[in-house]
């Protein structure tokens, strides 16, 4: 199991402790997370001195947050490029994900992403792109213009099974135009906390109905380690048994990774989790508050929980909660919370630019 970073910010980046979790803890890559830089920009002073300049320059707001992201993101790739090269390219990679509004319309979404990542001007960064629903077809057209993308925010198996079938459709399209696979391969980040806490809510309901109480109780805290462990097996069928991939990956330089993210910040939740989903063949996403307290497993624990998992799916299907409509209403809740994280971040930049203009101007 490879172990990447999630959430970093100016100040880990120039205080020594991205170098040090890289050299000590073996961080292999790092992912943007928009609300530790909201928090970030808002609260510490880390940004000032960029806002400033911002402001001088008369950037827009908006523009100086996305160049703030930016930033981050090339020192953090600088830091890992090491790491880069050594692996080949398969590691040392950093999701590049600013703080922004969300288009749900798929060509301008893919064409804001692979804008974002030339911008960044490194081999190494990867763009992100969430698997809501309206922005499937999105993924064909990166992977087609060979734009290295970690798809994110998966909170369901059959919207795993739709990001990798617009995967697919894309390099098909890439290699019928006689180019190669491009880029550093392609990542399905599956989001756990969330599946498990958007099913909460129709457990309690289980819990409630007397005749039920046991079955409620049972299948609590199993939706999100239950869909990562299926993503896995279909990872893996996909890779071994499905002759459209191996068709794909005999033209060359074929790589798909599949990714744990939005793991608890508590290393006494976050540790048993991984193990559980441990696999040699998976990068997981750690919060900075964990590292260092949480031992990484090796080897692979997570072909003993396949048929759990699957029954468990089945179970929770057959009591009302079908994952497809959970990971519905988790897309909703997303684009919301990111509009209102965005809004909230740009009044704060604009707020920092009025303090921060020089006397006079």
């Amino acid at each position: 199991m490879e172990i990447w970073l999630q959430g970093f910010t100016r100040r880990f980046l120039q205080d020594g402790r991205f170098e040090r979790w890289i050299r000590d803890h073996g961080i292999r890559g790092a992912v943007q997370d928009a609300a530790l830089l909201h928090r970030a920009m808002a609260e510490n002073g880390d940004y000032d001195e960029a806002v400033a300049a911002g402001t001088l320059r008369g950037t827009a707001p908006d523009r100086v947050i996305e160049e703030a992201a930016l930033d981050d993101a090339r020192r953090a790739a600088d830091f890992l490029r090491g790491v880069h090269d050594r692996s080949g390219g398969r590691s040392g990679l950093v999701t590049l994900d600013p703080p922004r509004r969300i288009e749900l319309d798929p060509e301008a979404a893919a064409r804001r992403a692979e804008e974002l990542v030339e911008a960044a001007g490194r081999p190494n960064v990867l763009a992100a792109l969430p698997a809501f629903e309206p922005l499937l077809p999105a993924i064909a057209i990166l992977v087609e213009r060979g734009v290295p993308l970690n798809v994110t925010h998966i909170t369901s198996l059959s919207r795993y099974r739709m990001v990798t079938e617009a995967w697919m459709s894309g390099l098909e399209r890439r290699l019928g135009r006689g180019l190669d696979a491009g880029g550093a391969g392609f990542f399905a980040t599956i989001h756990l906390e969330p599946i498990d806490r958007q099913v909460q809510p129709g457990l309690d309901a289980l819990v409630g109905a007397r005749e039920k109480v046991a079955e409620g109780k049972d299948l609590e805290g199993r939706a999100a380690v239950s869909t990562a462990c299926m993503a896995h097996r279909a990872a893996a069928g996909l890779v071994r048994e499905d002759e459209r991939f191996l068709t794909l990956s005999r033209a060359g330089g074929v790589m798909h990774t599949l990714v744990w993210g939005a793991l608890p910040a508590v290393a006494e939740r976050a540790e048993p989790l991984l193990r559980e989903l441990a696999s040699p063949y998976v990068v997981a996403t750690v919060p900075h508050e964990v590292l260092g307290r949480i031992e990484i497993p090796k080897g692979s624990g997570i072909e003993e929980g396949m048929d759990e998992a699957d029954r468990t799916l089945r179970r929770l299907e057959v009591d009302g909660i079908p994952m497809e409509r959970i990971a519905r209403e988790l897309d909703r809740e997303a684009v919301g919370r990111w509009t209102e994280g965005y809004d909230r971040l740009r009044a704060t930049a604009e707020e920092m630019a009025e303090r921060l203009a020089p006397r006079g101007a």
